[in-house]
Formats: structure tokens, C-alpha cells, sequence
């Protein structure tokens, strides 16, 4: 556009020298239609740079032109002109005037968008502390080898030596209390074991629960009132509790967790928790068949052999379970019979030795309950779940109380082999078995 502008201006200049002074009005008539063309243009609502400049250029064009011509023409024509090109200022200061103006409000808007995505950024990051700590000693690194003048490498050995410089800094082990929270398979939001609170803080959705468990020493102050917590024992089981939880994947505790019979306060992740019991020592192997035989007066051709396919740590086999009642009825034994009378206890006369039995039969494992917090403005806890000794016998934790425990000792036992007795008469002896 411009350039058909100043063809135009062109022709018209040459049609004034060669026709003379009369075409100066001829000249002067054309810029004014110029100018009123160009004035529709600047009524418009919105007008982008590229046409705004194009104008600016044209109207320069015809004031150059004019300033040309003025020096040709008669005082008369100059005049008109000098008019007619003070007007072509104006519209050209006007011209840049809008062309500014829109320039401004570009550069506003571009301002706006870029200070939107920054803080959209900043708002999705959230750590931009923690970014620039991470990031901060790798730079330092990259910074620190390469030239101070050109930033540049000069050949392979430095461009190895600057990446084996960085994998020594980038790839470290996480280390928890470093102050900064990498948010990996190690650290995140912790709780217990799991996590590391000191740089990712606690994890939220967590209850403390608690759990009681005990064996049947421990609380066999509650069967009948004689406490033999504290007597000799000989060989143990070792039973261990712990907590697997389904939402970590893993048990609460590193190591299985002793007995102490008294309240052990857990805190646990919300979701699906599983409370394990262990026997960690085998004890079939301390007492055999025949010292089952004596102490529970079981057949040793009849007594279950131990599960080879369970683990050394498994709960609840039969075998087991006996040889840990033969060692708690010989222990008990020793306890009693001792040979210092100063020290006798005087709870071994008042029990007898079948209730012993008996209880011994139904108390293998542990015992207890796993409690949390009632709800608010109660005082009575909620109990999660409650945990009973495996019992040989349905009723055995009651001892001689329960006569139940007696007959069901007859229904499980086995005849012996037949017996002869002789009998002496004057006819000939004769015989008659008997069981």
C-alpha cells in the first residue's frame, strides 16, 4: 500500500513540472483525498500495528513530498501547501500516538499472561525452597568446570569428567534429617518407621490404637487366683506379636514384639490391619514322646508329629501345643516341689494336679485384645478385636471347675490292651479278660 502511495505521488509530481503551476492544485487536491481515505482508517474499533505503521509511512511519504514541493511552487501555492503538510502532521502524530497506545496495551497483556503462568507455576510446584536446594549444587557444579569466559568445554575428557562430577552429585542416597523431602520410595510423609517426618513432615491419616497380650503364665492370676508369672521356667516358645498393615504393605514394627502383658499403645495407618502371633522357638524337639507321656499321660504311638512344611516361626501346630503344656506341667512341678521348705508355696496344696492338667491343655499362645479410643465423651474403650488362647480343651482355662473337661479327658482316651486275671479254684483255672 505504501508503495502504490508514493507511485501515485511520483506521477503526480511529474505531471506539475511538466505542465506547470497549474498542476500544484492538482497535487494538493490529491493529498487531500488521501487524507480523507486514510481518515476512515483511524475511525476504526480496533486496527492492528502492521496497518497502523503502513499509514504512519504513507503520511510521512506525502509530508516529505510536500516539504519537496513547497520549495518550487509560487508564494500563493507554498502556503496551501505548508497547510496541507502542517495537517499531514497532525494526522501523523496521531498515527503514532494509536500505534503506541496499542503497543502498550500489548505489552500490559503479554505482562498479565506472563505473570498468570508464573504464579500457576509457582502454585504447582509449591517447593520452589526445596527445587532450588536440589538443583542449586548440580549448577554449581556445571558452573564451576566450565570456562569463566567462554562457558565452554574444550574436549571429550572435560565433558566426561564434568558428567562424572555431576552423577556424584545428582545420584546420592536419600538420607532422612537432611532437611530436604525427595519424596521417594524413602522418604514421604511418616509415620512410625515408615517415612521421614523430619523432612516430609507427619503423615495424617493415622490412629493409635492398643494392644495387651500375654501368655498363660503371665495371667494366670485371672484362672483361679494363683499367679505363676514368676516361677522357673525351662524351655519357652518365645510367642511374638506384630501388626501388618495392607495400606504400607509391610509389618508396623521391623521386628516381632515380645510379650509384656501390659498395654502397648500402636500408631496405625487407616485401612486393613492384621494382628500375627509367632512361636519363635520350637520346643518339640526339648521334651520328647515319652516326657509328653509322663507329664500328660497321652500315648507316645498316638501324638501328631510337627508340621515339616510350617515355618520355624509358625503359630498352632499340635505337636507344639503339647510339648508346651508337658514343659508348663513340669515347670509347674519343679515349682512346687522344691527342696527349700522356706520357699514352698502354699497355692500348690489348694490346686490340684488335674487342674493343672487342664489348664495347661487350653491355654497354648496368647491372650488379649486390641483396643482403641470409645467415641467422643466416652470413657469405655472400643474394642477392634480379641485374641484367646488355642485349647486343647474346650472348657480347660476353668480347670476341675468345669467338669466338661473331665469327661471330655475319657471321651478322647484309648482302652488298654486286655488283661488276664488268674483265679485259683478247686475246678480247673479258667481266665477272663478285663480292660
Amino acid at each position: 500500500f505504501p508503495e502504490m502511495a508514493m507511485a501515485g505521488m511520483h506521477q503526480a509530481i511529474l505531471r506539475k513540472h511538466k505542465n506547470g503551476g497549474d498542476e500544484g492544485g492538482d497535487l494538493a487536491q490529491e493529498a487531500h483525498l488521501q487524507k480523507k481515505a486514510f481518515l476512515n482508517g483511524f475511525n476504526e474499533t480496533v486496527s492492528s500495528n502492521a496497518n497502523m505503521e503502513a499509514r504512519a509511512m504513507f503520511l510521512q511519504n506525502v509530508s516529505m513530498r510536500l516539504r519537496e514541493q513547497s520549495y518550487a511552487d509560487s508564494e500563493h501555492e507554498r502556503s496551501s501547501i505548508v497547510a496541507e503538510k502542517l495537517r499531514m502532521d497532525g494526522l501523523v502524530s496521531l498515527n503514532n500516538r494509536r500505534v503506541k497506545r496499542n503497543q502498550n496495551y500489548a505489552t500490559l497483556l503479554r505482562t498479565i499472561i506472563f505473570f498468570f503462568f508464573l504464579t500457576s507455576m509457582v502454585m504447582v510446584q509449591r517447593q520452589a525452597e526445596t527445587i532450588s536446594m536440589a538443583t542449586g549444587p548440580m549448577m554449581r557444579v556445571v558452573l564451576g568446570d566450565l570456562n569463566a569466559d567462554t562457558f565452554t568445554v574444550s574436549g571429550p575428557g572435560e565433558i566426561y569428567g564434568l558428567l562424572d562430577k555431576l552423577a556424584r552429585v545428582v545420584l546420592v542416597d536419600s538420607k532422612c534429617g537432611d532437611g530436604i523431602c525427595d519424596e521417594n520410595e524413602y522418604e514421604y510423609p511418616g509415620f512410625g518407621r515408615f517415612g521421614c517426618q523430619a523432612d516430609c513432615g507427619k503423615y495424617s491419616k493415622t490412629s493409635r490404637i492398643s494392644v495387651q497380650l500375654e501368655d498363660f503364665l503371665g495371667g494366670s492370676s485371672k484362672y483361679g487366683g494363683w499367679d505363676l508369672s514368676k516361677i522357673l521356667r525351662s524351655a519357652s516358645p518365645n510367642f511374638k506379636w506384630n501388626m501388618f498393615s495392607h495400606t504400607m504393605g509391610a509389618y508396623l514394627f521391623e521386628e516381632h514384639q515380645a510379650v509384656s502383658g501390659f498395654k502397648e499403645m500402636v500408631e496405625v495407618p487407616d485401612g486393613k490391619l492384621e494382628l500375627r502371633l509367632f512361636q519363635t522357638t520350637k520346643v518339640h524337639d526339648v521334651v520328647d514322646a515319652v516326657g509328653i507321656y509322663s507329664a500328660l499321660s497321652l500315648v507316645p504311638a498316638s501324638l501328631p508329629e510337627r508340621d515339616a512344611l510350617i515355618a520355624d516361626f509358625g503359630y498352632g501346630d499340635v505337636r507344639e501345643a503339647l510339648a508346651t503344656a508337658a514343659i508348663l506341667v513340669n515347670d509347674i512341678k519343679d515349682h512346687c516341689w522344691i527342696s527349700d521348705p522356706d520357699s514352698f508355696d502354699m497355692k500348690c496344696m489348694d490346686f490340684p494336679a488335674a487342674d493343672t492338667l487342664y489348664k495347661v491343655l487350653g491355654a497354648y499362645g496368647l491372650a488379649g485384645s486390641v483396643t482403641m479410643a470409645g467415641p467422643r465423651g466416652s470413657k469405655t474403650p472400643t474394642t477392634l478385636a480379641t485374641v484367646a488362647h488355642c485349647s486343647m480343651l474346650p472348657g480347660g482355662l476353668q480347670g476341675v471347675a468345669n467338669t466338661t473337661n473331665k469327661q471330655n479327658m475319657k471321651d478322647s482316651s484309648v482302652r488298654c490292651a486286655a488283661a488276664t486275671r488268674r483265679h485259683w479254684h478247686s475246678s480247673p483255672p479258667s481266665s477272663s479278660p478285663s480292660s
